[in-house]
This record gives structure tokens, C-alpha cells and sequence, in this order.
């Protein structure tokens, strides 16, 4: 799906009622993860290599960028979730395994 497309499908999201606050990873339209879509665009060098008419459009929405310093996450924390999910999925199926 193109950039448009997908801004679409967010807007459309919007214009239903929708908060930006619940547009989060996971949330689809038309098979796509609209969710980490919009997430991606916040990020601050995502956002500042965006066109000033796209920038333009997702701030109509109410779509600000994150600051520089404050990015979703990196590769470690995001592992780190995993490891404790794939954890407590052992533990609550009685597997033994061990990270």
C-alpha cells in the first residue's frame, strides 16, 4: 500500500470517530498495519524526510512527530518484551524451557 493509501485509511479511521490514540500497532485496514504505519511516520527522521504536503496532511489529523529523543523503542528493548512474552507463554503451558 502507498503513502497515500495508507493515509487514507487512517484519515478515514479519523473521520469515524477514531482517536489517533488507539490507531496503534496492530490495528489493520485492508490487511495493512496501519497502526505501525502511523508510528513510523512520528519517528523524528521519518517525519522530517516526509514531503512538506504529507507533513502537512498527517498534522491535520493531529499527528505530531515524536521528539528526536524519544523513539518507539530500540532492537534490545523490543527483544527484551519478547523474551518476557515467550517466558510467561512457558510458564502458563508448564514448558520447561529455558532462555
Amino acid at each position: 500500500m502507498d503513502w497515500q493509501r495508507t493515509y487514507a485509511a487512517i484519515a478515514g479511521l479519523v473521520a469515524t470517530g477514531a482517536g489517533l490514540e488507539e490507531i496503534v500497532p496492530g490495528v489493520t485496514a485492508d490487511g495493512v498495519d496501519v497502526g505501525r504505519w502511523l508510528q513510523r511516520q512520528r519517528q523524528h527522521v521519518v517525519w522530517h524526510g516526509l514531503k512538506p504536503g504529507q507533513r502537512e496532511r498527517l498534522s491535520g489529523l493531529g499527528v505530531t512527530p515524536l521528539p528526536a529523543q524519544e523513539r518507539p523503542g530500540n532492537v534490545q528493548e523490543q527483544l527484551g518484551r519478547v523474551r518476557a512474552r515467550l517466558c510467561c507463554f512457558w510458564r502458563s503451558t508448564g514448558s520447561a524451557r529455558a532462555l
